[in-house]
């Protein structure tokens, strides 16, 4: 794969004549414009590495500064907010940091949903599931339209509430959403963009904001390097639902795992399937619980595995989805949470840790949001000596697992990370 850099240069000439169209002040082009970044946008987001697209987002300025131009001021409104987002999930960490920022942001809050691919308008995707999640905020979807209709309108929105905080938590190519959140003329308002989580090439990233915030502590120094203005933490808070109860024998122990399938690979040193069999192989008492949508074919390779090895099937339980991930450790007594492979999942991290659940991470570049270092691996071996050195002092790791939440990923963190006041609460 190429990276971000790289292919901006390769798609130079292109981008050049984009800002030259930009240049002639002929607004009949600015929706031709607008699809051809966010598509421009899509195709980094699928061949090339790396985080940032300041070639693409200087075209999105420059579209910005037309409509804004032809724009009214309005002074912001300091006890309202809006949280702009391209689409919003039942399940998933990306939603549910929505949901939390809801439960705590003061005054009212409304939520926009840009639509920017229409699966909405096009019942691809219900919006029933999200009014239930989010019952604390107002929530508007952009109806159906052409890339520049909407991003007038959403301007518009934005105009017409004058907000005092506008949060970003767009997906990668939303150039409807990144255009509108910069078209306005609202004096005082405080942008933040909330870096997603897998730090793939995107829209938005390069621009000002009141704080730039990423998801972990190796992310912000990162996009620092890269010249990102006002880069800040934005810690993986979820409300605190208590530790679980501290009984543990070397009898019984219950593992879990948690991931939609695109974080798992069920072949090679990273097979799901096999670390089933290990960690339960540990106990004969024990059992495997995963949290997460799997594909049919995975889960068949998982009971198969069981059946080869002479394990009862009862012993892993499949969960397609939870109402909140906590809870569901909570209820099923889980003792220890296996990382997902190859690809992490941090906010997973966090309610475990929250609930005094140790986690056994699979080495990654990512390691502030686990809190003890010794527990991660690599492949099967390592995993066996991970869940090993875990069972023999299981007290010690729960313990300092649940103060490593308490410490670094608390209420008050995230609150102020999103530029409040804890007076203001």
């Amino acid at each position: 794969m190429i990276t971000a850099s790289e292919f901006e240069n390769h798609y130079a000439k292109e981008f050049d004549k984009m800002e030259q169209i930009l240049e002639q002040d002929d607004d009949r082009k600015l929706n031709l414009i607008l699809q051809k970044v966010a598509e421009s946008a899509s195709i980094a987001f699928r061949d090339a590495t790396g985080t940032h697209l300041p070639r693409l987002d200087r075209i999105l300025l420059k579209i910005a500064d037309i409509i804004r131009n032809q724009q009214h001021p309005k002074q912001s409104s300091s006890d309202k907010s809006i949280i702009l987002v391209s689409e919003l999930y039942s399940i998933g960490g990306h939603s549910r940091i929505v949901e939390d920022m809801i439960d705590l942001i003061h005054g009212e809050v409304l939520v926009i949903i840009t639509d920017y691919v229409g699966r909405y308008a096009s019942g691809k995707i219900a919006l029933n599931d999200i009014y239930k999640h989010f019952k604390k905020a107002s929530v508007l979807t952009l109806p159906m339209g052409t890339y520049i209709e909407k991003v007038m309108s959403l301007t518009n929105i934005i105009k017409l509430v004058s907000p005092g905080k506008l949060y970003l938590l767009l997906h990668h190519p939303d150039s409807i959403g990144y255009v509108a959140a910069f078209a306005h003329k609202v004096n005082g308002l405080k942008s933040f963009f909330i870096h997603h989580a897998d730090h793939n090439p995107t829209l938005g990233a390069t621009l000002h904001y009141e704080k730039h915030l990423d998801t972990t502590k190796e992310y912000a120094l990162k996009c620092n390097e890269l010249n990102c203005d006002n880069c800040h933490v934005l810690p993986l808070y979820v409300k605190d639902k208590g530790p679980r109860t501290p009984n543990f024998t070397d009898k019984i122990v219950n593992f879990a795992s948690v991931g939609s399938h695109n974080k798992f690979i069920f072949e090679g040193s990273l097979d799901h399937a096999a670390r089933v069999i290990n960690c339960l192989k540990f106990v004969s008492d024990s059992q495997f619980y995963h949290i997460g949508p799997l594909e049919e074919s995975s889960l068949k390779k998982i009971n198969l595995a069981l059946f080869e090895n002479g394990i009862k099937s009862e012993r892993f339980k499949y969960i397609n989805s939870v109402p909140s991930l906590w809870k569901a450790f909570l209820e099923l007594d889980t003792h220890v949470l296996i990382g997902s492979a190859p690809l992490g999942g941090g906010r997973a991290a966090i309610e475990a840790q929250g609930a005094g659940i140790p986690v056994l991470w699979y080495e990654h570049n990512i390691k502030s949001v686990y809190e003890a270092d010794e527990l991660s691996w690599h492949d099967h071996k390592s995993l066996d000596n991970a869940i090993l050195k875990v069972m023999e002092n299981y007290f010690k790791y729960s313990k300092n697992a649940r103060k490593f939440y308490e410490n670094y990923y608390n209420e008050k963190r995230f609150k102020e990370s999103l530029g409040f006041k804890i007076e203001e609460f």
